[in-house]
């Protein structure tokens, strides 16, 4: 990380397709390096898994267009105490997403 360094940084605006339809939406990423335009999103669930719920869904979604979009060069998801399962830890990976894990 550089020192431009931004905590919860959102990116407003951001318009994705759902099963709902066309959704203009705002993400917000926990931090966000602007000298390296890097954002990390940081997970902590008591449950030991995080699913692929509607929510986090449209957080992979957003995370998609925020890179096709060339606002950010890459995202990293941080799991603490906690993992993704399979089906997101899939979607994360196909689209370049970092994936780390903390006790």
């Amino acid at each position: 990380m550089s020192g431009n360094v931004v905590r919860e940084k959102s990116f407003q605006n951001i318009s994705i397709t759902t099963a709902e339809g066309t959704q203009t939406l705002t993400r917000r990423l926990d931090i966000v390096d602007e000298d390296t335009f890097k954002g990390i999103e940081f997970k902590e669930y008591s449950s030991g898994k995080v699913y692929r719920s509607p929510d986090i869904r449209r957080e992979n979604a957003l995370d998609a267009e925020l890179l096709d979009l060339e606002e950010l060069d890459e995202i990293e998801w941080i799991f603490k105490g906690c993992e993704p399962s399979t089906p997101l830890r899939t979607d994360l990976e196909s689209l370049g997403i970092k994936i780390t894990l903390l006790p």
